[in-house]
């Protein structure tokens, strides 16, 4: 073949290239459609399903027979702590399949004396303005039976997965010279900490005494992170192991401190590792998985409160209260 033959070749196959290459780009831009079109189909069925999964209104008047007693309550009082069972409940997708007396009122088989403390509770927490001081929760001085209907009560919280709206802490910025309060459990269970500058912060309780006894947190970008209990008050510009008796689990050196002495430990902490402690920090665990160490026999938990220092994102997901 000559240059030139290769060359006539090369042009016709340039030509026919570029002839069908308004046919190529006009299918696939059909392609494009059918598949935007099935993209938006999808997301039409997944707002449809959204929507199907909560549809009653906050404002809905939702009447319930509790234990025989006749209570009116509105829908956004039910559903008030967003992740507990008792918004799940009366959410709106589950109005048809809920137990009804022959009147047509949700029955609700818990005693009056028991569940309208704890909506009571939560209304006076909706009329909380800036102006007025926490509502108190329930204590054992508010019920006839004193002990025994409380820890019926506390119990019936439990149930219904309401401990932190009706048992609320807060998150505590003790570097703050005025000891800011940064946010507090109710609505939701979650406390979302991001700092920008290096923290101590703890977790107390807010109109009431429970003290805290276990707390989970999930590592975020932190820097110089440390996790753990101090005894006695949480000391300004300090981090927890500079506290005398203190145990914490110290990210950046993968080991737990107690009162100084370090243990080294083999599970791996990074970006959306879980930290458990509980037993006022006898007991721990990483991403479910307990560690053991001398700090067990060692750490005294009288007088012991949770305190966090840091710089950057960790998140408290749970918090249990002692009984």
């Amino acid at each position: 073949m000559t240059m030139n033959e290769f060359d006539r070749e090369q042009e016709a196959a340039l030509d026919e290239a570029l002839t069908n290459l308004p046919k190529i780009l006009a299918k696939r831009l059909k392609l494009l459609e059918q598949r935007e079109e099935e993209l938006q189909k999808s997301f039409d069925r997944l707002e449809k399903e959204k929507k199907s999964l909560g549809c009653g209104n906050a404002s809905d008047v939702i009447h319930l027979n509790v234990g025989g007693t006749l209570v009116a309550t509105l829908r956004r009082t039910l559903t008030h702590v967003e992740d507990s069972m008792l918004a799940a409940r009366f959410s709106g997708r589950w109005d048809e399949s809920i137990e009804k007396d022959k009147d047509g009122n949700f029955f609700v088989d818990q005693s009056a004396g028991l569940f309208l403390p704890m909506i009571n509770y939560i209304r006076n927490m909706q009329n909380q303005t800036p102006s007025t001081s926490p509502p108190r929760s329930p204590t054992y001085s508010d019920f006839a039976n004193t002990h025994k209907d409380y820890d019926d009560f506390i119990r019936m919280v439990e149930y219904f997965g309401v401990t932190l709206g009706i048992y609320p802490v807060e998150l505590v910025d003790y570097t703050a010279d005025d000891k800011e309060h940064i946010m507090v459990t109710g609505s939701s269970s979650l406390l979302n900490a991001t700092f920008s500058e290096w923290k101590i912060c703890g977790i107390v309780p807010t109109g009431h005494t429970r003290r805290v006894k276990g707390f989970e947190v999930k590592i975020g970008d932190a820097v110089n992170l440390q996790i753990g209990w101090i005894e006695g008050p949480v000391g300004t510009n300090t981090d927890v192991s500079s506290h005398s008796v203190s145990v914490l689990l110290d990210v950046a050196r993968g080991g737990i401190s107690c009162n100084g002495h370090f243990e080294s430990i083999s599970a791996s902490l990074q970006n959306g590792t879980f930290v458990r402690c509980k037993n006022y920090g006898k007991e721990w665990f990483i991403d479910g998985e307990q560690i053991v160490g001398n700090w067990s026999i060692t750490w005294e938990t009288g007088g012991v409160v949770p305190a966090m220092s840091g710089k950057g994102e960790w998140t408290i997901t749970s918090v249990e209260l002692e009984t």
